[in-house]
Protein backbone atom coordinates (compact mmCIF):
# COMPACT_ATOMS: atom_id res chain seq x y z
CA UNK A 1 0.00 0.00 0.00
CA UNK A 2 1.17 3.90 -0.49
CA UNK A 3 3.33 4.46 2.73
CA UNK A 4 1.51 6.91 5.15
CA UNK A 5 2.99 9.98 6.19
CA UNK A 6 4.35 10.24 9.73
CA UNK A 7 2.28 13.09 10.81
CA UNK A 8 -0.67 11.13 11.05
CA UNK A 9 0.99 7.97 12.75
CA UNK A 10 -1.63 8.27 16.13
CA UNK A 11 -0.03 6.13 19.01
CA UNK A 12 0.10 2.25 19.92
CA UNK A 13 -2.84 2.51 22.51
CA UNK A 14 -5.24 4.03 20.03
CA UNK A 15 -4.30 1.60 16.99
CA UNK A 16 -5.39 -1.09 19.50
CA UNK A 17 -8.97 0.04 20.67
CA UNK A 18 -9.74 0.68 17.09
CA UNK A 19 -8.96 -3.08 15.65
CA UNK A 20 -10.70 -4.59 18.83
CA UNK A 21 -13.75 -2.38 18.19
CA UNK A 22 -13.52 -3.48 14.41
CA UNK A 23 -13.75 -7.26 15.38
CA UNK A 24 -16.30 -6.12 17.91
CA UNK A 25 -18.45 -4.99 14.85
CA UNK A 26 -17.83 -7.85 13.01
CA UNK A 27 -19.06 -10.43 16.05
CA UNK A 28 -22.48 -7.99 15.98
CA UNK A 29 -22.74 -8.94 12.16
CA UNK A 30 -22.36 -12.31 13.15
CA UNK A 31 -25.56 -12.37 15.73
CA UNK A 32 -27.23 -10.20 13.18
CA UNK A 33 -27.01 -12.65 10.78
CA UNK A 34 -28.28 -15.09 13.33
CA UNK A 35 -31.43 -13.05 14.26
CA UNK A 36 -31.73 -12.61 10.89
CA UNK A 37 -32.37 -16.18 10.51
CA UNK A 38 -34.93 -16.71 13.18
CA UNK A 39 -37.13 -13.85 12.32
CA UNK A 40 -36.51 -12.06 9.29
CA UNK A 41 -38.59 -9.31 9.58
CA UNK A 42 -35.80 -7.50 12.54
CA UNK A 43 -32.93 -7.30 10.25
CA UNK A 44 -33.46 -4.74 7.41
CA UNK A 45 -30.72 -4.97 5.08
CA UNK A 46 -29.79 -1.46 5.06
CA UNK A 47 -28.97 -1.53 8.50
CA UNK A 48 -26.59 -4.70 7.91
CA UNK A 49 -24.77 -2.49 5.37
CA UNK A 50 -24.10 0.32 8.14
CA UNK A 51 -22.58 -2.23 10.51
CA UNK A 52 -20.54 -3.71 7.44
CA UNK A 53 -19.32 -0.40 5.79
CA UNK A 54 -18.64 0.50 9.58
CA UNK A 55 -16.71 -2.53 10.74
CA UNK A 56 -14.42 -1.79 7.23
CA UNK A 57 -13.81 1.70 8.44
CA UNK A 58 -12.80 0.42 11.70
CA UNK A 59 -10.46 -2.15 10.59
CA UNK A 60 -8.96 0.45 7.47
CA UNK A 61 -8.70 3.21 10.24
CA UNK A 62 -6.62 1.08 12.35
CA UNK A 63 -4.42 -0.22 9.41
CA UNK A 64 -3.67 3.10 7.41
CA UNK A 65 -2.79 4.89 11.21
CA UNK A 66 -0.02 1.76 11.54
CA UNK A 67 1.17 2.41 7.87
CA UNK A 68 1.40 -1.07 7.96
CA UNK A 69 -0.06 -3.71 5.32
CA UNK A 70 -1.22 -6.07 7.95
CA UNK A 71 -2.42 -5.41 11.61
CA UNK A 72 0.30 -6.73 13.61
CA UNK A 73 -0.57 -8.74 17.05
CA UNK A 74 -4.15 -9.02 16.40
CA UNK A 75 -5.80 -12.46 16.20
CA UNK A 76 -7.92 -13.73 13.21
CA UNK A 77 -10.80 -15.64 14.25
CA UNK A 78 -11.24 -18.82 12.26
CA UNK A 79 -13.53 -18.74 9.24
CA UNK A 80 -16.61 -20.51 9.21
CA UNK A 81 -17.85 -22.63 6.30
CA UNK A 82 -19.61 -19.86 4.56
CA UNK A 83 -16.55 -17.70 4.82
CA UNK A 84 -14.29 -20.62 3.25
CA UNK A 85 -16.27 -21.55 0.52
CA UNK A 86 -16.72 -17.87 -0.64
CA UNK A 87 -12.75 -17.62 -0.63
CA UNK A 88 -12.29 -21.13 -2.51
CA UNK A 89 -14.75 -19.56 -5.29
CA UNK A 90 -13.46 -15.90 -5.20
CA UNK A 91 -9.46 -17.37 -5.49
CA UNK A 92 -10.81 -19.61 -8.46
CA UNK A 93 -12.08 -17.11 -10.20
CA UNK A 94 -15.87 -17.65 -9.98
CA UNK A 95 -18.09 -14.97 -10.30
CA UNK A 96 -20.43 -13.42 -7.65
CA UNK A 97 -23.07 -14.68 -10.22
CA UNK A 98 -22.02 -18.18 -10.35
CA UNK A 99 -21.38 -18.35 -6.85
CA UNK A 100 -24.73 -17.01 -6.07
CA UNK A 101 -25.90 -20.31 -7.88
CA UNK A 102 -23.26 -22.93 -6.52
CA UNK A 103 -24.04 -21.85 -3.08
CA UNK A 104 -27.56 -20.85 -3.54
CA UNK A 105 -27.92 -17.41 -2.11
CA UNK A 106 -28.49 -13.77 -2.96
CA UNK A 107 -26.16 -11.55 -4.51
CA UNK A 108 -26.25 -9.01 -1.14
CA UNK A 109 -25.04 -12.19 0.59
CA UNK A 110 -22.16 -13.17 -1.47
CA UNK A 111 -20.99 -9.35 -1.61
CA UNK A 112 -21.78 -9.37 2.25
CA UNK A 113 -19.12 -12.75 2.97
CA UNK A 114 -16.20 -11.22 1.05
CA UNK A 115 -16.17 -8.37 2.58
CA UNK A 116 -16.55 -10.02 6.09
CA UNK A 117 -13.53 -12.30 4.76
CA UNK A 118 -11.52 -9.15 4.12
CA UNK A 119 -12.22 -7.29 6.63
CA UNK A 120 -11.38 -10.65 9.27
CA UNK A 121 -8.00 -10.74 7.24
CA UNK A 122 -7.50 -7.05 7.20
CA UNK A 123 -6.59 -6.31 4.06
CA UNK A 124 -7.75 -4.06 1.31
CA UNK A 125 -8.65 -5.41 -2.19
CA UNK A 126 -10.19 -8.70 -2.83
CA UNK A 127 -6.85 -9.70 -4.56
CA UNK A 128 -4.51 -9.16 -1.74
CA UNK A 129 -8.15 -10.76 0.46
CA UNK A 130 -6.71 -14.19 -1.79
CA UNK A 131 -2.91 -13.89 -1.39
CA UNK A 132 -4.17 -13.93 2.64
CA UNK A 133 -6.22 -16.55 2.08
CA UNK A 134 -3.84 -18.92 0.62
CA UNK A 135 -0.41 -18.02 3.01
CA UNK A 136 -2.77 -18.95 5.70
CA UNK A 137 -3.56 -22.29 4.23
CA UNK A 138 -7.53 -21.44 3.64
CA UNK A 139 -6.97 -22.12 0.22
CA UNK A 140 -5.61 -25.30 -0.92
CA UNK A 141 -3.39 -25.71 -4.30
CA UNK A 142 -1.15 -28.28 -5.80
CA UNK A 143 2.31 -26.47 -6.87
CA UNK A 144 2.68 -29.61 -9.33
CA UNK A 145 0.51 -28.47 -11.47
CA UNK A 146 1.75 -25.62 -13.26
CA UNK A 147 0.11 -23.19 -15.72
CA UNK A 148 2.35 -22.80 -18.64
CA UNK A 149 3.16 -19.23 -18.25
CA UNK A 150 4.89 -16.76 -20.51
CA UNK A 151 7.48 -14.37 -19.33
CA UNK A 152 6.82 -11.20 -17.46
CA UNK A 153 7.90 -7.74 -18.64
CA UNK A 154 9.61 -5.63 -15.87
CA UNK A 155 6.39 -3.13 -16.08
CA UNK A 156 4.35 -6.75 -15.92
CA UNK A 157 5.95 -8.18 -12.90
CA UNK A 158 5.90 -4.93 -10.64
CA UNK A 159 1.90 -4.45 -11.48
CA UNK A 160 1.62 -8.19 -10.54
CA UNK A 161 3.86 -7.59 -6.88
CA UNK A 162 1.63 -4.65 -6.18
CA UNK A 163 -1.44 -6.03 -6.55
CA UNK A 164 -0.56 -8.67 -4.81
CA UNK A 165 -0.14 -6.67 -1.88
CA UNK A 166 -2.76 -4.66 -1.99
CA UNK A 167 -2.49 -1.74 -3.93
CA UNK A 168 -5.37 -0.69 -6.61
CA UNK A 169 -5.12 0.18 -10.26
CA UNK A 170 -5.63 3.58 -9.64
CA UNK A 171 -2.55 3.68 -6.97
CA UNK A 172 -0.58 1.42 -9.42
CA UNK A 173 -1.16 3.91 -12.02
CA UNK A 174 -0.51 7.31 -9.94
CA UNK A 175 3.03 5.91 -9.45
CA UNK A 176 4.18 4.76 -12.42
CA UNK A 177 2.41 7.79 -14.24
CA UNK A 178 0.17 5.76 -16.10
CA UNK A 179 -3.45 5.95 -16.68
CA UNK A 180 -5.74 3.27 -14.96
CA UNK A 181 -7.00 1.95 -18.44
CA UNK A 182 -3.74 1.10 -18.89
CA UNK A 183 -3.17 -0.93 -15.64
CA UNK A 184 -6.35 -2.56 -16.66
CA UNK A 185 -4.54 -3.36 -19.68
CA UNK A 186 -1.73 -5.16 -17.93
CA UNK A 187 -4.19 -6.93 -15.58
CA UNK A 188 -5.86 -8.34 -18.97
CA UNK A 189 -2.26 -9.13 -20.37
CA UNK A 190 -1.32 -10.84 -16.81
CA UNK A 191 -4.76 -12.65 -16.96
CA UNK A 192 -3.74 -14.22 -20.29
CA UNK A 193 -0.11 -15.07 -19.86
CA UNK A 194 -1.41 -17.35 -16.26
CA UNK A 195 -4.47 -18.96 -18.27
CA UNK A 196 -6.36 -16.92 -15.22
CA UNK A 197 -10.09 -15.82 -15.10
CA UNK A 198 -9.60 -12.96 -13.22
CA UNK A 199 -7.00 -11.42 -11.26
CA UNK A 200 -8.03 -13.04 -7.74
CA UNK A 201 -7.57 -16.71 -10.00
CA UNK A 202 -3.78 -15.09 -10.99
CA UNK A 203 -3.08 -14.65 -7.73
CA UNK A 204 -3.46 -18.48 -6.72
CA UNK A 205 -2.07 -19.33 -10.12
CA UNK A 206 1.35 -17.37 -9.22
CA UNK A 207 1.43 -19.77 -6.32
CA UNK A 208 1.00 -22.71 -8.67
CA UNK A 209 3.67 -21.79 -10.92
CA UNK A 210 5.71 -20.70 -8.34
CA UNK A 211 6.08 -17.09 -8.93
CA UNK A 212 4.95 -16.79 -4.72
CA UNK A 213 5.80 -19.33 -2.08
CA UNK A 214 3.77 -20.03 0.79
CA UNK A 215 6.03 -18.58 4.06
CA UNK A 216 7.05 -15.74 2.04
CA UNK A 217 6.36 -12.30 1.58
CA UNK A 218 5.59 -10.48 -1.09
CA UNK A 219 8.52 -8.86 -2.30
CA UNK A 220 8.11 -4.60 -2.62
CA UNK A 221 9.51 -4.50 -6.55
CA UNK A 222 10.68 -0.99 -5.59
CA UNK A 223 13.96 -2.71 -3.69
CA UNK A 224 15.09 -4.01 -6.67
CA UNK A 225 16.33 -0.87 -8.30
CA UNK A 226 16.78 1.38 -4.93
CA UNK A 227 20.82 1.46 -5.18
CA UNK A 228 20.46 1.98 -9.09
CA UNK A 229 22.34 5.30 -9.75
CA UNK A 230 23.64 7.68 -12.86
CA UNK A 231 26.77 9.77 -12.54
CA UNK A 232 28.03 11.97 -15.10
CA UNK A 233 31.07 13.61 -14.30
CA UNK A 234 30.77 12.64 -10.56
CA UNK A 235 27.26 14.36 -10.72
CA UNK A 236 23.89 11.82 -9.72
CA UNK A 237 21.99 12.84 -13.30
CA UNK A 238 19.37 9.77 -12.74
CA UNK A 239 15.94 11.62 -13.29
CA UNK A 240 13.24 11.76 -10.28
CA UNK A 241 10.39 10.74 -12.73
CA UNK A 242 12.26 7.46 -13.84
CA UNK A 243 10.12 4.53 -12.13
CA UNK A 244 9.13 3.16 -14.56
CA UNK A 245 9.94 -0.57 -14.17
CA UNK A 246 11.14 -1.29 -17.98
CA UNK A 247 13.19 2.04 -18.28
CA UNK A 248 15.46 0.84 -14.78
CA UNK A 249 15.88 -2.50 -15.82
CA UNK A 250 17.24 -1.32 -19.15
CA UNK A 251 19.71 1.04 -17.53
CA UNK A 252 20.80 -1.62 -15.19
CA UNK A 253 21.40 -4.08 -17.50
CA UNK A 254 23.42 -1.50 -19.63
CA UNK A 255 25.52 -0.63 -16.53
CA UNK A 256 26.33 -4.53 -16.95
CA UNK A 257 27.04 -4.33 -20.50
CA UNK A 258 29.72 -1.68 -19.54
CA UNK A 259 30.33 -0.52 -23.24
CA UNK A 260 30.11 3.17 -24.39
CA UNK A 261 27.47 1.69 -27.43
CA UNK A 262 25.47 -1.37 -27.94
CA UNK A 263 22.28 -2.42 -30.01
CA UNK A 264 19.07 -4.37 -28.88
CA UNK A 265 19.97 -7.40 -29.10
CA UNK A 266 23.28 -6.92 -26.62
CA UNK A 267 20.88 -5.54 -24.19
CA UNK A 268 18.34 -8.37 -24.71
CA UNK A 269 21.19 -10.90 -24.46
CA UNK A 270 21.82 -10.21 -20.62
CA UNK A 271 18.00 -11.08 -19.72
CA UNK A 272 15.81 -8.09 -21.10
CA UNK A 273 12.26 -9.01 -22.65
CA UNK A 274 9.50 -6.33 -23.72
CA UNK A 275 6.64 -8.32 -25.15
CA UNK A 276 8.08 -10.13 -28.12
CA UNK A 277 6.72 -10.30 -31.57
CA UNK A 278 7.58 -7.78 -34.40
CA UNK A 279 6.28 -4.92 -32.30
CA UNK A 280 9.46 -5.27 -29.73
CA UNK A 281 11.74 -3.52 -32.41
CA UNK A 282 9.70 -0.57 -32.15
CA UNK A 283 8.51 -0.56 -28.22
CA UNK A 284 12.84 -0.93 -27.23
CA UNK A 285 12.98 2.00 -29.46
CA UNK A 286 10.64 4.43 -28.02
CA UNK A 287 11.47 3.07 -24.07
CA UNK A 288 15.20 3.70 -25.49
CA UNK A 289 14.19 7.16 -26.85
CA UNK A 290 11.60 8.05 -23.47
CA UNK A 291 15.14 7.08 -21.32
CA UNK A 292 17.39 9.13 -23.15
CA UNK A 293 15.37 12.36 -23.32
CA UNK A 294 15.00 12.20 -19.22
CA UNK A 295 18.83 11.99 -19.11
CA UNK A 296 18.69 14.54 -21.06
CA UNK A 297 16.84 16.94 -19.37
CA UNK A 298 18.34 15.78 -16.03
CA UNK A 299 21.72 16.34 -17.05
CA UNK A 300 21.34 19.72 -19.05
CA UNK A 301 23.67 18.20 -22.12
CA UNK A 302 23.19 15.70 -24.67
CA UNK A 303 24.12 12.06 -23.15
CA UNK A 304 22.67 9.00 -25.90
CA UNK A 305 22.20 9.39 -29.47
CA UNK A 306 21.61 6.61 -31.96
CA UNK A 307 22.44 5.56 -35.77
CA UNK A 308 21.42 2.78 -38.31
CA UNK A 309 24.05 0.53 -39.17
CA UNK A 310 24.31 -2.50 -40.92
CA UNK A 311 25.31 -5.92 -39.83
CA UNK A 312 25.40 -9.49 -41.04
CA UNK A 313 21.77 -9.70 -40.47
CA UNK A 314 20.55 -6.28 -41.99
CA UNK A 315 20.56 -3.14 -40.92
CA UNK A 316 20.09 -2.82 -37.05
CA UNK A 317 20.11 0.54 -34.48
CA UNK A 318 23.29 1.79 -32.86
CA UNK A 319 22.63 3.48 -29.52
CA UNK A 320 25.82 4.98 -27.94
CA UNK A 321 26.94 7.46 -24.86
CA UNK A 322 28.44 10.78 -26.24
CA UNK A 323 29.66 11.71 -22.50
CA UNK A 324 31.40 9.40 -20.27
CA UNK A 325 28.85 7.97 -18.04
CA UNK A 326 28.63 5.95 -14.65
CA UNK A 327 26.02 3.62 -14.14
CA UNK A 328 26.06 2.10 -10.67
CA UNK A 329 23.73 -0.90 -8.62
CA UNK A 330 24.26 -0.45 -4.90
CA UNK A 331 27.36 1.75 -5.17
CA UNK A 332 29.33 -0.94 -7.81
CA UNK A 333 29.95 1.68 -10.37
CA UNK A 334 30.40 0.83 -14.23
CA UNK A 335 32.44 3.94 -16.02
CA UNK A 336 31.47 3.75 -19.47
CA UNK A 337 33.50 5.43 -21.66
CA UNK A 338 32.50 8.34 -24.62
CA UNK A 339 31.76 6.55 -27.70
CA UNK A 340 34.31 7.45 -30.02
CA UNK A 341 33.70 6.44 -34.05
CA UNK A 342 36.45 4.56 -35.94
CA UNK A 343 36.48 6.57 -39.18
CA UNK A 344 37.61 4.41 -42.36
CA UNK A 345 38.86 5.76 -45.48
CA UNK A 346 36.59 6.07 -48.22
CA UNK A 347 36.72 3.24 -50.90
CA UNK A 348 38.07 4.21 -54.37
CA UNK A 349 36.42 2.77 -57.14
CA UNK A 350 38.48 0.97 -59.59
CA UNK A 351 38.06 1.24 -63.26
CA UNK A 352 36.87 -1.33 -65.54
CA UNK A 353 39.65 0.10 -67.98
CA UNK A 354 42.34 -0.08 -65.84
CA UNK A 355 43.36 3.53 -65.61
CA UNK A 356 44.62 5.15 -62.63
CA UNK A 357 42.15 6.35 -60.41
CA UNK A 358 41.49 10.29 -59.83
CA UNK A 359 43.42 11.74 -56.91
CA UNK A 360 41.14 12.95 -54.13
CA UNK A 361 41.19 16.88 -54.24
CA UNK A 362 42.58 17.14 -57.67
CA UNK A 363 40.75 17.43 -61.35
CA UNK A 364 41.75 16.82 -64.55
CA UNK A 365 42.62 19.39 -66.64
CA UNK A 366 40.41 19.98 -70.00
CA UNK A 367 41.79 20.18 -73.05
CA UNK A 368 41.60 23.52 -74.92
CA UNK A 369 38.77 24.67 -77.11
CA UNK A 370 38.93 24.08 -80.64
CA UNK A 371 38.54 26.37 -83.48
CA UNK A 372 34.90 25.64 -85.21
CA UNK A 373 36.44 26.63 -88.10
CA UNK A 374 39.23 23.88 -88.43
CA UNK A 375 37.06 21.30 -87.08
CA UNK A 376 36.05 18.45 -89.71
CA UNK A 377 32.55 19.28 -89.71
CA UNK A 378 31.58 17.98 -86.41
CA UNK A 379 27.63 19.58 -87.15
CA UNK A 380 27.51 17.30 -89.80
CA UNK A 381 28.40 13.90 -88.34
CA UNK A 382 26.48 14.62 -84.65
CA UNK A 383 23.44 14.72 -86.78
CA UNK A 384 23.90 11.63 -88.40
CA UNK A 385 24.89 10.05 -84.87
CA UNK A 386 21.70 8.40 -82.82
CA UNK A 387 19.56 9.17 -80.83
CA UNK A 388 20.71 12.82 -81.27
CA UNK A 389 17.84 13.66 -84.26
CA UNK A 390 17.82 17.45 -84.16
CA UNK A 391 18.99 19.66 -86.99
CA UNK A 392 21.89 21.96 -85.10
CA UNK A 393 21.22 24.60 -88.05
CA UNK A 394 17.68 25.02 -87.08
CA UNK A 395 17.30 24.05 -84.10
CA UNK A 396 20.08 26.28 -81.52
CA UNK A 397 18.17 26.68 -78.82
CA UNK A 398 18.55 22.63 -78.49
CA UNK A 399 22.41 22.05 -79.04
CA UNK A 400 23.96 23.35 -75.85
CA UNK A 401 21.08 21.60 -73.75
CA UNK A 402 20.06 18.01 -74.96
CA UNK A 403 23.60 16.74 -74.67
CA UNK A 404 23.95 17.59 -71.19
CA UNK A 405 21.11 14.30 -70.69
CA UNK A 406 21.83 12.77 -73.42
CA UNK A 407 26.00 12.36 -74.96
CA UNK A 408 27.51 8.89 -75.44
CA UNK A 409 31.03 8.33 -75.92
CA UNK A 410 30.81 8.44 -79.81
CA UNK A 411 30.05 12.32 -79.50
CA UNK A 412 33.00 12.69 -77.42
CA UNK A 413 35.26 10.38 -79.65
CA UNK A 414 34.17 12.75 -82.96
CA UNK A 415 34.86 16.36 -81.06
CA UNK A 416 38.01 14.49 -79.16
CA UNK A 417 36.90 15.76 -76.02
CA UNK A 418 37.99 14.15 -72.80
CA UNK A 419 34.90 14.64 -70.76
CA UNK A 420 30.88 15.71 -70.56
CA UNK A 421 32.15 19.23 -69.44
CA UNK A 422 34.70 19.52 -72.13
CA UNK A 423 32.23 18.46 -74.81
CA UNK A 424 28.95 20.89 -73.51
CA UNK A 425 31.53 23.67 -73.46
CA UNK A 426 32.97 22.97 -76.95
CA UNK A 427 29.12 23.03 -78.52
CA UNK A 428 27.95 26.00 -76.84
CA UNK A 429 30.74 27.67 -78.65
CA UNK A 430 30.01 25.80 -81.80
CA UNK A 431 26.64 27.15 -81.51
CA UNK A 432 27.32 30.63 -80.57
CA UNK A 433 29.85 30.51 -83.59
CA UNK A 434 26.86 29.52 -85.88
CA UNK A 435 25.02 32.20 -84.81
CA UNK A 436 27.52 34.73 -85.63
CA UNK A 437 27.50 32.99 -89.31
CA UNK A 438 23.94 33.16 -89.59
CA UNK A 439 24.01 36.62 -88.76
CA UNK A 440 26.63 37.58 -91.57
CA UNK A 441 24.88 36.27 -93.80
Amino acid sequence: MPPKSNESLPTVPTIEPLAKMGFLILALDRKLDEVSAAKPSITHPSRKRYVLDLADEFIDSARDAAGLDRLPGVEVPSLGEDLLTEINLMARGISERESMAIQDIGLYEVKGRKRRVKALLGTRTKYDTAVEAIQRGFVPFEPAKLPTTERLTPIEEAVLLLTARGWTAKEIGQKYTLTQNTIDRYFEVLRTKFGAKNMAHVMLRSFEAGVFRLGEEIPDPDKKYEGLGIKLNGKDIKPADMVHPNELEFLRLVGLNGHSSFTQEDIISRGFYLQGGDSENSAFGHMVMRVKAKLEISAGQQVLERRRIRTGNGRTRLFFFTLPVSIGMNEEWNNIPAFVEEIKPPKVKTRKSGRAPKKLGQSKAQPPLQDPASSPQPTQQLRESKPYPHDPTTELGLIGIRPIARLEEQRKEVLGCSSTPALVTLLRAIDDQIAVLKARG
